[in-house]
């Protein structure tokens, strides 16, 4: 059983793809100086940092490549709001996908990037493939996590998969952007509940984890968790662990 969720944008008009979305070396001295705490370390890691950026610029395009991987993918994003519009869904994943492709080592790709991944959510989303949707909104965030489109998107397809917690926290990031948001607002409200009772599930399972983790340990001694018991000190608050 799946729980049906009311979409707040009937006739799949949440977010169309045709709107033109900003889619997207010193002397050295006779003496010995002693390291500073941590200097060894703290070298290593800028040595390392700088090295990660070396070997990820040398795998970007040239600036003249670059351009025109971002020309072509304009395009094909082009290409893709019009089977969007067609509601040719999968050709239209098919093509923000390979506009995707073309860029994937383009500098200055940002701009189109995001907006090729928002709009493939969208078809992913009109399609109800949740899991695949929130895939892209992901990606799409992480180069601009202002995108208020994607991330109602998101809390969309996480409310549909009964992830409480995500949506929630999603449209609570919405609300602070837009506080006249009336559709954040309202799911706000509404997953509250249903969030703190998934937290509380949460926490239950882990606790019920840990103890078997426990009583795996302990019985090896002949011993379990039941052997022992907690006690709260009434005054200080703190707990003692005694052997029953």
């Amino acid at each position: 059983y799946q729980r049906r969720v009311r979409d707040p944008f009937p006739n799949n008009t949440m977010d169309d793809p045709r709107e033109d979305e900003p889619i997207v070396e010193e002397p050295q001295s006779d003496t010995i100086e002693e390291p500073k705490p941590n200097e060894s370390v703290d070298v290593v890691e800028e040595e390392n940092a700088e090295e990660d950026e070396e070997e990820e610029d040398a795998e970007l395009l040239s600036e003249a490549d670059s351009a025109v991987a971002v020309e072509q993918a304009t395009a094909l994003k082009a290409r893709g709001n019009e089977l969007y519009a067609a509601h040719d869904y999968q050709t239209a994943i098919d093509t923000y996908t390979e506009a995707l492709d073309t860029t994937e080592h383009a500098r200055d790709a940002d701009t189109v990037r995001k907006a090729c991944f928002g709009n493939r959510g969208a078809c992913h989303w009109t399609l109800r493939d949740a899991e695949k949707c929130i895939a892209d909104c992901d990606a799409a965030l992480d180069i601009d996590d202002q995108y208020i489109k994607v991330r109602m998107r998101r809390a969309l397809a996480h409310e549909h998969l009964e992830h409480y917690s995500a949506a929630e926290a999603d449209f609570k990031t919405i609300l602070e952007a837009d506080p006249s948001n009336a559709v954040a607002r309202k799911s706000t409200a509404r997953l509250a509940p249903l969030a703190a009772a998934e937290r509380e599930r949460q926490k239950d399972e882990m606790l019920g984890k840990l103890k078997d983790l426990g009583n795996s340990l302990l019985g090896r001694f002949g011993l379990s968790l039941d052997n022992f018991q907690t006690v709260q000190d009434p005054n200080t608050g703190s707990y003692s662990v005694i052997f029953k």
